[in-house]
């Protein structure tokens, strides 16, 4: 099966589009890829370290903590008067972004390990139009 990343620009509503700058690469745009590049080595050593079955437990493992820590987010925004800025928000955002971080390093792995590369991409950017679709429908736009 062959996919495709078709993305109809022409039926996004970018109200305020922010769009990467189409400038010169700078030191530091290199800087960054060199480390995405020494990232992704490690993490291929450990995905093939600890093989398929383990690595999809971890996933299993990483989401619950993320979950856990989204609800603690969550129990601080809906349930403060404050909404949580007194409460310690800033330390539980800074634990659900630790959790995403690995969540993302371990879904990396897997997209390896299992070949699913293009089926992820694929996924996600249907995932990113059904939404746009949604809110579409929900404000009556339906151009």
């Amino acid at each position: 099966m062959k996919h495709t990343l078709d993305i109809d620009w022409d039926n996004v509503d970018f109200r305020n589009p922010k769009f990467p700058s189409t400038e010169k690469r700078t030191d530091k745009d290199e800087e960054t890829k060199n480390m995405n590049t020494k990232r992704a080595a490690k993490l291929l050593k450990i995905a093939n370290y600890y093989g398929r079955e383990r690595q999809v437990c971890k996933l299993m493992e990483e989401l619950g903590e993320a979950s856990s820590a989204a609800s603690e987010v969550l129990q601080l925004l809906a349930f403060s008067e404050d909404g949580g800025k007194e409460s310690g928000l800033e330390e539980r955002l800074e634990h659900l972004a630790s959790e995403l971080a690995d969540v993302a390093n371990v879904t990396e792995q897997i997209l390896t390990l299992f070949a699913l590369e293009v089926e992820f991409k694929v996924a996600r950017q249907h995932g990113v139009d059904k939404t746009i679709a949604r809110i579409r429908k929900e404000l009556g736009d339906e151009t």
